[in-house]
C-alpha cells in the first residue's frame, strides 16, 4: 500500500488600505530637502508607486519597505512604507502627489493624492526672500 502526502497551501489576502500620504509639516522653500511618505497596509504587503504632476518618481529615488522583491503571496499582513527625499523645486508647487497600490492579488487598486506647496525664492534688489508661493 502506497501512502501519498498531499500538501495544501492557503493564501489569505486582505484588501490594502487606502494609501496615506505624509507631507512636510511646514511649507518647504526651493532647495530645501523634503521627505514625503506614503503607506498602506494589506495582506500580502501592498506594492506602492509614487508620482507627481503625472510623472513617476524614479525608483532610484525611493525607498520601498519592505522591498518589492521580498513581497510574496504568503507574506503576512504588513504596512508598506514608501519614502521619497528630494530637493523642493518650484515645479512641484500645486502639483498632485499621488500614491497608488498596484499589482495586489485582490486586484484592488487604491489611490490617494495631496497637493504639494513650495515657497519660491524671490530676489528683490539684494534681498532674497522665500515667503511667496510659487506659481
Amino acid at each position: 500500500m502506497k501512502v501519498h502526502h498531499i500538501m495544501y497551501y492557503l493564501f489569505f489576502t486582505e484588501k490594502p488600505s487606502e494609501p496615506s500620504i505624509d507631507m512636510p509639516t511646514s511649507t518647504p522653500k526651493e532647495g530645501d530637502q523634503v521627505t514625503y511618505r506614503c503607506s498602506s497596509t494589506g495582506r500580502p504587503a501592498p506594492k506602492l508607486t509614487l508620482s507627481y504632476g503625472g510623472t513617476s518618481v524614479p525608483e532610484g529615488e525611493i525607498q520601498h519597505l519592505p522591498t518589492v522583491d521580498s513581497i510574496t503571496l504568503d507574506s503576512p499582513e504588513t504596512t508598506t512604507v514608501l519614502t521619497w527625499t528630494t530637493s523642493a523645486k518650484k515645479q512641484m508647487n500645486k502639483k498632485s502627489l499621488m500614491c497608488e497600490v498596484y499589482d495586489h492579488p485582490t486586484t484592488e487598486r487604491r489611490l490617494s493624492s495631496r497637493t504639494m506647496t513650495v515657497y519660491c525664492k524671490l530676489t528683490n534688489g539684494k534681498k532674497t526672500t522665500s515667503r511667496a508661493i510659487c506659481c
